[in-house]
């Protein structure tokens, strides 16, 4: 979503949630934009927070919309539809790496 539509506008819609995101180095501000920190080993979520943190990233989903494969769509709505069709479909962080990376190319998804 943000790198597809206005990075500024994708995170002012996450709301109140944008501090704790960016706090947390999961959302960067760099160079007049945001981008998320796709390492999460950079990531600094303090002890306590993970259920605030999770839910941030549900909200970021939530209040946005992905407009890049064909008609636009409620985030939270295309982030599910790919966790319904693929949980536990494989075994390996690379494996789901390359096939979320097809799905959101607008790709099925599947291996």
């Amino acid at each position: 979503m943000l790198e597809e539509n206005n990075p500024n506008e994708v995170v002012a819609n996450i709301g109140e949630n944008r501090e704790l995101l960016t706090n947390s180095q999961i959302l960067v501000y760099e160079g007049g934009e945001y981008r998320v920190e796709l390492k999460k080993d950079d990531w600094r979520v303090p002890n306590g927070t993970r259920d605030r943190i999770d839910s941030a990233l549900y909200d970021a989903m939530d209040y946005n919309e992905v407009t890049w494969c064909g008609s636009p769509q409620n985030g939270h709505v295309f982030t599910e539809a790919y966790v319904e069709g693929f949980n536990g479909a494989f075994e390996t962080a690379d494996e789901y790496y390359a096939s979320i990376n097809d799905y959101v190319d607008c790709g099925t998804g599947e291996p």
